[in-house]
């Protein structure tokens, strides 16, 4: 399993060659019923594609794909996007490793952004497509339909590290940090890479080569609170109701980090021990692992229980 997210009423994962929906069948929330959908695409193990209330998207060679999240086998319910004709330079899809954020930038709100490199004598620059498109309702059917795509070339010369969408605005981190607004304007809002982004109530943070930063303004400017050691720039960045939560290979961790805490401790991952975690998504009253060896569960009142590790009482920023 690669990725995961969850609604009200639907637990969505991914995994190589399939897109599912899982729902409980017993009022206990103890048996899932699981329905797979072929992508059509066959996704890597080293990139992690994104999945929302709306829509899902996968990418391979020089095609994009579109779905929608509870139809993805409907009639009308898919949009296939061939950067080849869209762009006649285009060369090959860059993705930011799964460590660091999901492959495909998405907002939720019918808009995706993703990186590619195209024909150039450099074979330096990067450039980004944003998609626009729509998902109405035909006769009865949910149909999804491309409006638009534009092409922003971000001149930069280093592989995206991190793509994200908060505050209406996508955050590409590279050689430098793109801030793009949602109609394709973009500005630099960091002069270094920012990657491993995420978004509490406290405000937007990001690690970016050992330094972890706040942005108290949607990312328009960025301050250091902090450094950060190697061992945590490497793990996987998620909020769960409100909390930050990371994991790295097979171990969880809760981080605390506000402007009076900063501290990070260990979870109980007993039964994980060496299945590698790729995503953690809260359905219902229960928190679903997802690893490349399967899907693991837990009632949320125990997710929190704290493992007695090296980590207990550790300062998470240095």
């Amino acid at each position: 399993q690669l990725n995961s997210h969850a609604d009200s009423n639907i637990l969505y994962n991914m995994n190589l060659s399939d897109f599912t929906q899982s729902r409980f069948i017993d009022p206990e929330q103890t048996t899932l019923s699981v329905a797979p959908y072929s992508l059509g695409i066959k996704p890597s193990v080293f990139q992690k594609y994104p999945i929302c209330n709306s829509y899902f998207a996968v990418a391979a060679q020089y095609a994009l794909r579109i779905g929608i999240s509870k139809d993805p086998l409907g009639y009308y319910a898919n949009a296939w996007i061939f950067l080849n004709q869209v762009d006649s330079n285009f060369l090959e899809f860059i993705f930011p490793s799964s460590i660091r954020s999901e492959a495909i930038a998405i907002n939720g709100s019918n808009s995706a952004l993703i990186c590619y490199r195209r024909y150039d004598t450099s074979y330096s620059r990067i450039v980004t497509i944003m998609i626009n498109f729509s998902i109405t309702d035909f006769y009865g059917y949910n149909r999804l339909d491309t409006v638009s795509t534009q092409i922003i070339d971000l001149n930069d010369i280093v592989e995206p590290l991190g793509m994200y969408h908060f505050f209406e605005h996508y955050f590409v981190g590279a050689h430098k940090t793109h801030r793009i607004s949602s109609t394709g304007e973009n500005s630099e809002c960091y002069s270094q890479g920012i990657y491993n982004m995420f978004s509490t109530s406290n405000g937007l943070f990001g690690m970016s080569f050992g330094k972890m930063l706040q942005s108290k303004d949607k990312g328009v400017s960025w301050q250091q609170i902090g450094s950060i050691s190697t061992e945590f720039e490497f793990m996987t960045y998620k909020v769960i109701d409100n909390n930050i939560i990371a994991h790295y290979n097979s171990q969880i961790f809760q981080i605390f980090l506000n402007d009076s805490t900063n501290s990070i401790r260990e979870l109980q991952n007993d039964g994980l021990e060496g299945n590698k975690i790729t995503s953690i998504t809260k359905f219902k009253d229960k928190f679903f692992v997802t690893t490349l060896s399967g899907v693991f569960a837990r009632n949320g009142k125990d997710f929190y229980t704290e493992k007695v590790s090296a980590l207990k009482k550790q300062s998470f920023l240095e």
